[in-house]
């Protein structure tokens, strides 16, 4: 689909698409059924299907710990214009992204990833119609998102394709969205279950509640245009009281990428003049066990290796015990002032005859 911009004698004698190691070795193309059957008599190599549904060559490892393409030839790949999909768009990606499928470079190929984005989007301008298509048709051919990877177009709510910019698509580029009742459901049912403890997690309908008051915020976060991790916040209906961070994550696939430090410094400076933000983490000072208390001190560590602050005050809510965070903006100076505003925020959220059975302030 390249071939625009890239030669077939670049390629021929490059052949770093063909070759994989251990590392990569996970991005050697799948064929889909259609050309698992117009292929399997065109080489003698076996093929293996996978859970994705997709079928694999099989590879075996040389001397060297290289896995070569069995289809490989003197000249080229045997299988000429057959050969599947992925390798046709390669080094290129197909990504979901907020708007629909957006097109992504890998950086192992040298030749295209010195290219310019606007290049590389006009050399494959005239065929998105097809290759979304066959995206929609084939979802297992779309690949997870990598912060290393540079974004080359996206497209906007109309469905209209644009280029980024070379650094506006290499560079990360978080922006937040609010999202509709249907994404939160979605989101509850699907991700938030797996992210936190039942005991820890809001049930739907009060979240869509508090929601519908003001007194709740659900924010999507995404990175050139990918779905990359979601905040949600408990606040006052006014916004200019105390905001409390209730649930904050990364997709799994995505996790010791650097994108927890990133959001929380967009959160930061998102909330700077608007209100007062904390966050509850599980108390590590309230258990016994090592390995609790180990996980909870890894959790709060990360607030303050990022210059948020233990306010030292614990409260036992619900049968779990917190500790609240101080972000490094804010005006309250003393735990009074804290207590307050974070009684407030739950009394408007489950009544004060509730929170009174469930809520005790452990050190104040």
């Amino acid at each position: 689909m390249l071939k625009r911009i890239l030669k077939s004698g670049t390629c021929a004698k490059c052949r770093i698409c063909c070759k994989y190691d251990d590392d990569d070795v996970w991005d050697a193309p799948g064929f889909t059924e259609e050309e698992y059957k117009e292929n399997k008599v065109k080489t003698e190599a076996a093929f293996i299907q996978r859970d994705d549904g997709l079928y694999y060559l099989q590879m075996e490892k040389d001397s060297e710990g290289i896995y070569t393409c069995p289809c490989l030839g003197e000249n080229g790949c045997i299988l000429g214009n057959s050969r599947p999909f992925r390798c046709g768009l390669w080094p290129m990606y197909l990504i979901n992204t907020e708007h629909g499928l957006g097109f992504a470079l890998s950086p192992v190929c040298p030749e295209v990833w010195k290219l310019g984005s606007e290049e590389i989007f006009e050399s494959v301008r005239g065929k998105l119609l097809l290759i979304n298509k066959i995206g929609h048709d084939c979802p297992t051919l779309i690949e997870d998102w990598s912060p290393e990877y540079r974004m080359i177009a996206i497209p906007d709510e109309k469905g209209n394709y644009h280029y980024l910019p070379d650094e506006e698509g290499l560079d990360p580029h978080l922006h937040f969205r609010e999202l509709s009742d249907e994404e939160v459901q979605d989101l509850h049912e699907n991700v938030l279950k797996k992210d936190f403890p039942e005991d820890e997690l809001k049930k739907l309908d009060i979240i869509i509640k508090l929601k519908h008051k003001g007194a709740y915020i659900t924010l999507a976060v995404y990175d050139r245009g990918v779905f990359v991790g979601y905040a949600f916040f408990s606040t006052d209906s006014s916004n200019k009281g105390l905001c409390i961070l209730d649930y904050f994550a990364v997709m799994p696939e995505l996790r010791g990428k650097g994108y927890g430090t990133r959001i929380l410094s967009l959160i930061t400076s998102h909330f700077s003049d608007k209100t007062n933000l904390m966050c509850e983490v599980e108390d590590p000072f309230a258990t016994d066990d090592p390995e609790t208390k180990q996980f909870r001190e890894k959790r709060m560590n990360f607030y303050i290796s990022n210059g948020w602050h233990d306010t030292g005050l614990s409260v036992f809510m619900y049968g779990v015990d917190y500790r609240i965070i101080g972000s490094p903006v804010g005006t309250f100076k003393n735990p009074e002032d804290v207590l307050g505003e974070y009684r407030k925020i739950y009394v408007d959220m489950v009544g004060e005859e509730e929170l009174s059975v469930n809520m005790k302030i452990n050190n104040f």
